[in-house]
């Protein structure tokens, strides 16, 4: 044996890394992955802070190692839950705790996700009187720069002004939504906008619309909640989820 470098030593990690295939329900097909490692386990573990920021950072946590793992770079948030809980359970095994403090299996979670049809409505449209409001559904990547975004702009509130963070917030989750906005003729893309028009945008529009524009972004929390269904108990995507069986006394039995 013989001693080498740190930088030599992480060459020789990256080569022993293993490919294998998980479910993309955007996809509809497997495509191939590389596991999580320790630093993302912790990255992810680190965002359990708490409140709306904690929530935004671990969404954002959690997509990043989906985007540096899947091999398909062009994934949605409806693949987010799907993906993640494939790469948990090959990392840290199948069982996982329930919102009960029952286990259950990730396998059945998975199954969920492949007999579940991920038939989302990608696109929409929202018409009131002269404006028009396109939606899309963004991807990984889209989403990942509106939450820092949010982010930014969260350091700028109070921390104890809570009304005010979470009205921040849901102007953002609304933003990721929406394509284009027109009045006649007249066209804005919100993808050519500073973030700050499209929040002043988002705030001056009629309530009317706000109906249709969230009932097109719950869709994917419903789909969610379908394939996360195991029996009457319900597995919660967490901070928790990625300590595996550290809580699990039979883990060892």
């Amino acid at each position: 044996m013989e001693n080498i470098t740190a930088k030599e030593f992480l060459k020789k990690l990256a080569d022993i890394e293993t490919d294998f295939n998980i479910y993309v329900p955007s996809l509809g097909k497997s495509v191939e992955t590389l596991p999580l490692t320790l630093k993302q386990q912790k990255d992810i573990i680190s965002t359990a802070t708490g409140g709306a920021r904690g929530s935004l950072e671990f969404t954002r946590s959690i997509n990043d190692a989906i985007l540096k793992n899947v091999k398909e770079k062009k994934l949605y948030p409806y693949d987010r839950v799907p993906v993640i809980v494939q790469l948990r359970k090959h990392s840290l095994g199948d069982r996982a705790l329930t919102d009960d403090y029952e286990f259950a299996s990730l396998e059945d979670i998975i199954k969920n996700c492949k007999n579940e049809k991920a038939s989302f409505v990608n696109t929409g449209e929202i018409t009131v009187d002269s404006l028009k409001l396109k939606l899309r559904i963004p991807t990984l990547e889209e989403e990942n720069e509106i939450i820092s975004k949010c982010l930014i702009e969260l350091d700028k509130i109070d921390p104890e002004d809570v009304t005010e963070t979470v009205g921040t917030v849901f102007v953002f989750e609304l933003i990721k939504y929406i394509h284009t906005i027109s009045i006649k003729n007249d066209i804005v893309a919100f993808s050519d906008l500073k973030i700050q028009d499209r929040v002043d945008i988002i705030e001056r529009l009629p309530l009317s619309v706000y109906n249709e524009l969230v009932s097109f972004l719950r869709q994917i929390g419903k789909y969610e909640a379908d394939i996360l269904a195991v029996g009457d108990s319900y597995v919660s995507i967490d901070a928790a989820f990625f300590e595996g069986n550290i809580f699990d006394p039979s883990a060892d039995a």
